[in-house]
């Protein structure tokens, strides 16, 4: 089905499409494996990235929580009030934290305060709003009794709280020891490198309230768990963010760090997939140029034959008859357009009683298919030159003649044109059995 659709476009078009689709070949086989590698060397090179700057992340929080341990260290001694104040288990308010809390060695609150969010104010924490905030009860407080401080982060009002665990007396006049929990909000301008500009702000989001998330944050946390623990996006100026997850005290994956994040490599790489692009283009154009000056100098050498192709079948029929040779053409069913009036004087008859007669019907022609095969052959367009040598047998006025003589395709009308030369002595060759001319006696003797 395919072939007959393609075989019903005119050659014109047909060679310069296939020119056309041979270049685009050609220029995808180069483009190809050099866009796979692009891919490949490009993904390599952004998953070094995002784990070195993930690890860069951690690293900076790991730092905060060291610093948050050692500001807990010296805090510790000097946690409780003076004498003076109301009674001896008093934490002082003026601790420069945001939540401060101590529990005793069995883990009971002893006293405790917060600062409320956006305010200076301060109030005092009860047992009830300790074990909502501060899990007590967690494996994160086994560490202190082997260390002496431990920190981690705590979801306080939705938000991330960076806090530490250090060993305290109970009181100020107690000689036990229990916990004291010193915290502070986790500002995400102090994850920024030292480096980075200070308009690329990081985002910290708590992970039970997807709802108030960006869209592009809400999306990266399924894959970040299902990786491991961090995914990260690319837009087209090579800019992009790292979407990193965060654990609780408790080891838990409780908040999203949104990073800014520039891959530098990329315009590198980009300008490289550039100029392989482009050289892939000019491979397929140059596959095509060849192809298409080939075809060119192919047209140039058909030209020979533009003057017959050019006309109409009309025009080719009176310039066969007005032929002072032997020749005649036919159409591609094997009907005759014309013959010459010396071929058509031969055969008793005149030449316009020729005209759209099947071949081998007016003067016992030779048709035993060769002509045919002739007529087929020279259709194919890889045929160069389409022409062929053919041999031609007719019957008239009591005698046989044999001619030898070229067929022409002519394209462009669909006809094949013959030019004959007569052998010598042609009326003392028999014709050649067939049954055809069996048929055609016959029907002369019976007329």
């Amino acid at each position: 089905m395919l072939r007959e659709i393609i075989s019903q476009i005119p050659n014109e078009v047909r060679r310069p499409l296939k020119h056309a689709i041979a270049g685009i070949s050609v220029s995808l086989a180069v483009l190809v494996p050099g866009a796979l590698w692009y891919k490949s060397s490009m993904m390599s090179m952004v998953h070094a990235s995002t784990t070195e700057n993930v690890a860069m992340l951690k690293a900076r929080l790991m730092t905060l929580r060291q610093q948050m341990v050692t500001e807990a260290i010296i805090a510790a001694p000097g946690a409780w009030s003076s004498e003076q104040a109301r009674g001896p288990s008093r934490l002082r308010r003026d601790l420069p934290f945001d939540m401060a809390v101590v529990f005793d060695s069995k883990r009971k609150l002893v006293d405790g305060f917060r600062a409320l969010t956006g305010r200076k104010d301060v109030v005092d924490l009860g047992h009830e709003a300790v074990r909502r905030l501060v899990p007590a009860d967690t494996a994160f407080f086994d560490q202190v009794a082997s260390t002496s401080a431990a920190s981690g982060i705590l979801r306080v009002d939705e938000r991330a709280m960076l806090v530490a665990v250090t060993r305290v007396t109970e009181s100020r006049s107690s000689e036990s020891n229990g916990y004291l929990v010193l915290g502070r909000w986790l500002d995400p301008r102090r994850l920024a490198g030292s480096g980075e500009q200070g308009e690329s702000k990081i985002g910290i989001f708590d992970l039970s309230n997807e709802s108030r998330m960006p869209h592009d944050v809400r999306s990266s946390i399924s894959p970040a768990q299902s990786g491991k623990g961090y995914h990260w996006a690319l837009s087209e100026n090579s800019g992009g963010f790292l979407y990193a997850l965060l654990d609780d005290i408790g080891g838990r994956p409780a908040f999203v760090a949104k990073v800014p994040w520039g891959f530098s490599w990329r315009n590198n790489g980009q300008l490289g997939f550039r100029i392989f692009f482009i050289t892939s283009v000019l491979a397929g154009a140059a596959t095509w140029g060849i192809l298409y000056l080939g075809y060119r100098r192919d047209r140039k050498r058909v030209r020979r034959f533009d003057g017959l192709e050019s006309l109409k079948d009309d025009h080719i029929r009176t310039l066969v008859e007005a032929f002072p040779g032997y020749a005649f053409a036919v159409r591609n069913n094997l009907n005759y357009i014309g013959v010459s009036r010396i071929l058509a004087g031969v055969t008793g008859q005149e030449p316009s009683y020729f005209y759209d007669q099947p071949f081998g019907s007016i003067a016992s022609e030779w048709n035993d298919g060769s002509l045919r095969r002739t007529f087929t052959n020279l259709r194919d367009p890889a045929r160069w030159p389409r022409v062929a040598n053919v041999s031609h047998v007719v019957e008239g006025l009591g005698e046989r003649h044999v001619f030898q003589g070229t067929a022409h395709y002519l394209s462009k009308q669909d006809l094949m044109l013959v030019i004959l030369t007569q052998k010598e002595n042609s009326g003392s060759i028999g014709l050649p059995e067939s049954p055809v001319l069996m048929r055609k006696s016959t029907e002369r003797k019976a007329g």
